[in-house]
């Protein structure tokens, strides 16, 4: 597989000091998506932080959209592109999104092995390509494997961190599955931009009173799941949300809201970016089954 990076500066944009970047292997429409070095308006990717007693992040606050509201492998390292919004509008509908945020899903669980081979064929592939990600107990800032398109629209894995970067610097985490599209925060991305993360199960909290229990969440009828997710580019880093939803029956005590698990169809469906993302979703909330197991924290 060739990862050589094709270079190309036109008149116009060598005049503004502006380079586009065509890597060979990237996530769809990221190639032409070119910031301006030097722009003020550039979110810087989240460094490398130590985790907060209780673990619900990595040193800075997370938050999700759930109330109305990595590298990309080596190619990535100097590339200066974000495609996140930067009009007026788009930064009153983040700042609103951190006024409203809630918290959900904030960690996961990648099995170092699973019994179908899925993920180990995943994180081998990027291996393979020289790049390390994360296993075990997933916090928001970390670098995960995720399923995109590349420039091709062929779906491979990549390397990408949990969290977009908001103006004032806390992580979008979630983002709510029903009115992401309507938010231009993601419109761009629910088109052009989808993603799937894999797991082994995901972990949520149950408040009674004073006490918290924690639960692992996992598929029913698979070893892995797949949640939906959006993903953009910050500063030379691809970074993604997970797209959420009302929770299942059976584990409706446990969190008004839970991330959206797609089935084998509707994880096609997903990442073919002619198909409807909001019918594909919606298929997703009904062909899916849950159960929770009550672990120790």
């Amino acid at each position: 597989m060739n990862y050589a990076m094709e270079f190309e500066c036109s008149s116009a944009a060598a005049a503004a000091g502006q380079a586009v970047f065509r890597p060979e292997t990237v996530p769809a429409r990221t190639d032409c998506e070119v910031a301006a070095r030097g722009d003020k308006r550039l979110l810087h990717a989240p460094s490398a932080l130590s985790r907060r007693a209780g673990g619900r992040g990595r040193g800075r606050q997370c938050v999700c959209a759930d109330c109305e509201s990595g590298n990309l492998d080596s190619v990535w390292r100097s590339i200066s592109v974000l495609p996140q919004p930067q009009s007026a509008n788009d930064e009153a509908s983040a700042a609103r999104l951190n006024r409203e945020a809630l918290h959900m899903c904030g960690r996961f669980f990648l099995a170092d092995s699973d019994n179908s081979g899925e993920l180990c064929s995943i994180i081998d592939q990027l291996n393979r390509r020289g790049v390390t990600v994360k296993t075990g107990e997933i916090f928001p800032t970390d670098t995960v494997p995720v399923l995109a398109n590349n420039r091709n629209r062929r779906v491979m894995p990549f390397s990408m961190q949990w969290g977009y970067t908001l103006p004032d610097g806390r992580l979008l985490i979630n983002a709510r599955s029903e009115t992401a599209g309507e938010k231009p925060l993601f419109q761009d991305a629910m088109c052009q931009h989808r993603c799937l993360i894999p797991a082994t199960n995901y972990f949520e909290w149950e408040k009674r009173g004073k006490e918290k229990i924690k639960y692992a969440i996992r598929q029913a009828d698979a070893d892995l799941l797949y949640m939906a997710g959006l993903y953009r580019v910050e500063n030379g880093r691809a970074v993604f949300t997970i797209l959420t939803r009302k929770p299942a029956e059976q584990i409706r005590f446990i969190h008004d809201r839970m991330p959206v698990i797609l089935t084998s169809d509707a994880k096609q469906d997903w990442l073919n970016l002619d198909c409807d993302a909001a019918q594909t979703l919606a298929q997703a909330c009904e062909n899916v089954t849950f159960c929770a197991v009550n672990v120790s924290c």
